[in-house]
């Protein structure tokens, strides 16, 4: 049986078009949910500016800085980042699927503590 016998009047050209807009319709909606969804997160965690990254209190162990952050502060590039995770020593925190890093472990590895 083909398409033709199940759908009169429309080709299999024509409903291989209206498979692909449908498929495409659900491909762009889930796209904008994803994008809705990051940014959602991406407002709860707080963006730390680059001149404050250097300095450091208790209240500031805590907070999450991005991978970008971080290699800035370590002169380090993200595979290299990669690697230390992989390795145990500077642990990432995931979120969203994006990477973040305590300030604290971040510090201590930029003092050689860590």
């Amino acid at each position: 049986m083909r398409n033709s016998d199940l759908y009169p009047g429309r080709g299999s050209d024509d409903m291989f078009e209206v498979l692909i807009d449908s498929v495409s319709e659900r491909v762009a909606e889930r796209i904008c949910e994803r994008l809705e969804e990051r940014l959602q997160q991406s407002q709860r965690i707080p963006q730390t500016s680059q001149s404050s990254l250097l300095s450091s209190s208790d209240r500031d162990e805590d907070l999450l800085i991005t991978k970008a952050e971080a290699c800035h502060l370590l002169d380090r590039c993200a595979s290299t980042l990669s690697k230390w995770a992989e390795r145990g020593i500077l642990i990432p925190i995931r979120r969203g699927g994006q990477l973040y890093y305590r300030k604290g472990d971040v510090m201590k590895m930029y003092k050689g503590e860590l």
